[in-house]
């Protein structure tokens, strides 16, 4: 039985016995029947209130799953027991015995279910002959249903038994599914990259009896955009967890090819990075970075005589992420016909990331980008 099947169903046997319980308190005192099961009476009363303590427990933390099913497994021994010792043969609540076996399933793993149920059928054939408490049930009687749960337990254990070995079954084919998930999304990773450097490469070469320095530039602006794609294939292929990337490595990698590329020793780049970006989310923001620190590189530091700066900031909450990229350069002029660069920008938030962008052209350039978690 799975922790998880276990669990529901220990919320469910506790949420059950508790209105069980308090019927049968009920009925006890509509029938003026709570004097003569007082010792009964008083063992529903304590069930009831651990149950609720027990719920309210397993509720602030499922760490204490194994402790809250223990605490249940011995609620039940000892209320069937005390049927049985302060109880009678004609009482009803006798078939409760029955279902003890299936509880223990739910309960307790096989092994120490095993243990339960010894000592229960233990302690049911060793009350005709104690002389503590006086009991009702002859020693035919408690054989009879001792012989009973022997066979519902017997089945019902081969049953858990075989419940057991499915799971593990199901866990052993699920890793080793996991293990090929993981083989093959890194060999697709690897493949990717390679094919993208790969086209940098044949592009260059298709391009060579044409060069002059203003394909050079084209050349070098569409070699950041593909390699910005890339890194996130080649850090997907060197960490081992490949459902998410650290944005701070990737951005890294990012903004230190473009000042590789370009000159920046009068620029000074800062960047503070605190959120988490999904693998997609993170090409879409590379390809915005890459275009828009590209172009303050290019064009907002020039004829400026103080230092300039580059800033990147990203940070979430519950329901966003804001991706801040700022300068203090020469600022943007609005009023002119829109690149393509712009254009791209403008298709990557609205179509890709479902989110919104402001611009802000007072001191330099500031994009701000809003972008749905």
């Amino acid at each position: 039985m799975s922790v998880r099947n276990r669990y529901q169903m220990v919320n469910v046997g506790i949420f059950l016995s508790t209105l069980a319980l308090i019927y049968a308190m009920i009925s006890d005192y509509v029938s003026n029947a709570i004097s003569t099961h007082t010792v009964i009476i008083i063992m529903e009363v304590t069930i009831v209130l651990v149950n609720i303590i027990m719920m309210i427990t397993l509720r602030k933390s499922k760490k204490a799953f194994e402790f809250v099913a223990t605490i249940i497994t011995a609620q039940y021994t000892f209320f069937f027991l005390t049927i049985v010792y302060a109880g009678d043969p004609t009482d009803v609540k006798h078939a409760w015995f029955f279902t003890y076996s299936t509880i223990l399933i739910y309960f307790q793993s096989s092994r120490q279910g095993i243990y339960w149920f010894v000592f229960f059928i233990g302690m049911l054939l060793f009350a005709p002959f104690q002389d503590f408490i006086h009991t009702n049930y002859s020693f035919y009687e408690v054989s009879y249903l001792s012989l009973v749960l022997i066979v519902i337990y017997a089945i019902t254990h081969f049953y858990q038994l075989k419940m057991e070995e499915a799971n593990a079954l199901i866990k052993e084919q699920e890793d080793k599914l996991i293990a090929s998930e993981s083989i093959l999304k890194k060999e697709l990773h690897h493949r990717v990259k390679n094919n993208m450097q790969f086209i940098l490469s044949l592009f260059k070469l298709k391009l060579v009896p044409f060069m002059n320095p203003q394909i050079q530039r084209v050349i070098q602006e569409v070699t950041y955009k593909i390699q910005g794609m890339a890194n996130v294939h080649d850090i997907l292929y060197k960490q081992k967890i490949r459902t998410s990337i650290d944005a701070n490595q990737y951005f890294t990698t990012l903004i230190n090819a473009l000042k590789n590329g370009y000159e920046t020793k009068d620029i000074k780049f800062e960047m503070q990075i605190d959120a988490t970006l999904s693998n997609d989310q993170l090409i879409f923001c590379g390809l915005i970075v890459n275009e828009v620190v590209m172009n303050a590189i290019k064009h907002a530091f020039n004829n400026q005589e103080n230092e300039g700066w580059i800033k990147l900031n990203i940070s979430s909450d519950k329901t966003q992420t804001i991706l801040e990229i700022s300068d203090n350069g020469t600022g943007m002029n609005t009023s002119r016909k829109t690149s393509f660069g712009s254009e791209m920008i403008q298709s990557l938030i609205e179509n890709e990331l479902k989110g919104k962008m402001k611009l802000e052209t007072d001191k330099g350039v500031k994009y701000t980008f809003y972008i749905p978690r």
